[in-house]
């Protein structure tokens, strides 16, 4: 798989994209692996990641004026910025860790622009290396095989509670987003 454009330098320099895992309206999904060079590539269990580019889509197909551009990234980089924070500080093992980061705005977005020759027209936020969690999401396993069985469905709902709760004892809410 060719690296995205939306990969700053130095995510480049570190890791190689091997497929797209997913992309929504606010973010894509890529699994990668770690080069030699990546940090904290002795942390990184099973020699994958999975890099999650904020901001960097627009769907509408309709091309942007500068000050919607702005807008949606500024709103993106408020988002990052705090999954950043949070995912600094919690440890748990129902929540992926954060190995890396890169943020617009931030003292080397100048001068990675200028190596990457980023057109005015870029929505990219932020780029975030995480954890890469094996294995279907809950979603897949709905749609395809229907209702989870009851001592299966008590684990995945076991470990979201545990999540949850550990989140909420540090003060963090999760808000879902409406259907």
């Amino acid at each position: 798989m060719e690296t995205p454009d939306e990969w700053p330098p130095r995510i480049r320099e570190s890791y190689d994209p091997m497929r797209i895992l997913g992309k929504g309206g606010f973010a894509s999904v890529v699994l990668a692996r770690p080069k030699p060079n990546a940090a904290n590539s002795d942390e990184i269990k099973n020699n994958r990641v999975a890099i999650k580019v904020v901001g960097g889509i627009n769907e509408s197909g309709f091309r942007l004026s500068a000050q919607e551009i702005k807008e949606q990234r500024d709103k993106a980089v408020l988002y990052a910025r705090r999954e950043i924070e949070i995912l600094k500080h919690v440890k748990q093992n129902n929540i992926v860790k954060l190995y890396d980061h890169w943020i617009a705005g931030s003292d080397d977005e100048d001068e990675e622009k200028k190596a990457n020759n980023s057109s005015k027209d870029d929505l990219t936020a932020a780029v975030l290396v995480l954890e890469y969690a094996k294995g279907p999401t809950v979603e897949a396993l709905l749609k395809h095989g229907g209702a989870l069985s009851t001592i299966f469905g008590r684990v995945v709902i076991a470990q979201t509670m545990d999540a949850i709760s550990y989140l909420h004892s540090r003060a963090v809410l999760h808000r879902a987003n409406k259907l």
